[in-house]
């Protein structure tokens, strides 16, 4: 290609002033920085959890039997102890709660009757008592009147019994004698007959008292009184050692028997209402019935889920994933943001309640469990929905 001189020159000139810009600092133009449309502001700490009811209990039988009722289906709302299942034998257990409530009632009632026994036993120690002394005051005045009575005197008086005792004798019958052809249910017979056999009764005590008189020296009489108050003296100590005995204390051993086998009737009345109420499975919340394991006639042993009860009327969201690192960032009223999985379009806010303070180690990490309740109640909410946790922090 062959150039002609002024375009030559005009080359020249052209790559000239390409080298010396080239070797000059000149600033370079920066280009213009465009800023997004819409910047979302992302949550600082993001982790996955699941939605799990308010509360939730899997009840099971203590003891296993035959399942003869279920009372209640899922999606039933209860109340606390409201009945869910029962198991047979229900009859036999009401039964031996009954026998069991008699023996205390009978046990109960042997203590009652040792206080009562006891109250007797002082009223017939007070009477011998009184008795005892009544028979010393009877000695005494015999000794004394033995003691100064003259043996004409007392023989004389003996006799003069005998007469009065002889005439009242007397009376009595003739009175009976007047009525004897009555009835045997008329009063009047029945009266003068009763008189007519104190009357001889009266009669020969007076003659047997003179027979003795003739019989007895009269010194041999005084001593007969003497020891009769002796042994009347004697009697009274007897009587008042037993009332100190009954006043001081009651049995010991008869009270403790008594009282140990009202501990066993209430031990073994508690343990028979145990086994009737086990024998039915009750809500031990208000909530809804989430699954029911228990079928009729069924075998069920003990520990074996019967039924499953959630508290729905708040929802609640676990999540183990919380790291170390992001754990202290987390704490107790904290708001949060969950959205979830089977929901996406609904955002539900809730508040941080509890962080658990031990950890677990899941493949290396070092993770926490927080628990965290929502402020609202979706019917479309599950337990078991796995949900998008995003923790608001400043």
């Amino acid at each position: 290609m062959r150039y002609s001189m002024p375009r030559l020159i005009c080359l020249i000139v052209l790559v000239s002033a390409m080298v010396g810009s080239c070797g000059t600092d000149a600033p370079a133009t920066e280009p213009a920085v465009v800023a997004p449309e819409a910047a979302i502001p992302e949550a600082a700490i993001s982790v996955d959890g699941r939605l799990v009811p308010k509360a939730t209990v899997r009840l099971a039988f203590a003891a296993s039997g035959p399942v003869a009722e279920v009372l209640v289906r899922p999606g039933d709302d209860v109340v606390l102890g409201d009945s869910l299942v029962r198991l047979g034998g229900e009859a036999q257990a009401a039964a031996a709660v009954a026998a069991a409530e008699l023996e205390l009632l009978a046990a109960h009632q042997a203590r009652q009757a040792l206080g009562k026994q006891l109250a007797s036993e002082r009223v017939r120690a007070e009477q011998a008592l009184v008795a005892a002394r009544q028979a010393v005051r009877e000695a005494v005045q015999q000794v004394a009147y033995l003691d100064s009575a003259s043996p004409e005197a007392e023989a004389a008086r003996a006799e003069a019994r005998v007469m009065l005792a002889e005439a009242a004798l007397e009376d009595a019958q003739e009175a009976y004698d007047d009525v004897v052809d009555r009835a045997p249910a008329d009063l009047t017979r029945a009266r003068l007959q009763v008189a007519l056999a104190d009357a001889q009764l009266a009669y020969e005590e007076a003659v047997r008292v003179a027979a003795t008189l003739t019989e007895l020296a009269r010194a041999d009489r005084l001593d007969l009184a003497r020891d009769a108050q002796s042994a009347a003296r004697d009697q009274v100590r007897v009587a008042e050692a037993a009332l100190d005995r009954i006043e001081d204390a009651p049995d010991p051993d008869a009270i403790a028997a008594a009282d140990g086998r009202i501990r066993v009737a209430e031990a073994q009345l508690a343990a028979a209402k145990t086994a009737l109420e086990a024998l039915t499975l009750k809500a031990p919340m208000a909530g809804t019935v989430i699954a029911v394991y228990a079928r009729m006639g069924e075998l069920i042993s003990p520990a074996a889920p019967a039924v499953v009860l959630a508290d729905l009327s708040e929802w609640w969201v676990e999540t183990d994933t919380l790291t170390q690192i992001d754990v202290v960032s987390v704490g107790t009223g904290q708001q949060a943001r969950v959205v979830v999985d089977a929901l996406p379009d609904a955002a539900f806010a809730g508040e941080v309640v509890t962080v658990d303070g031990l950890f677990e180690d899941k493949r290396g990490d070092v993770t926490y469990t927080a628990h965290l309740r929502l402020d609202e109640v979706d019917s479309r909410l599950r337990w078991g929905m796995t949900c998008a946790i995003s923790f608001e922090t400043p």
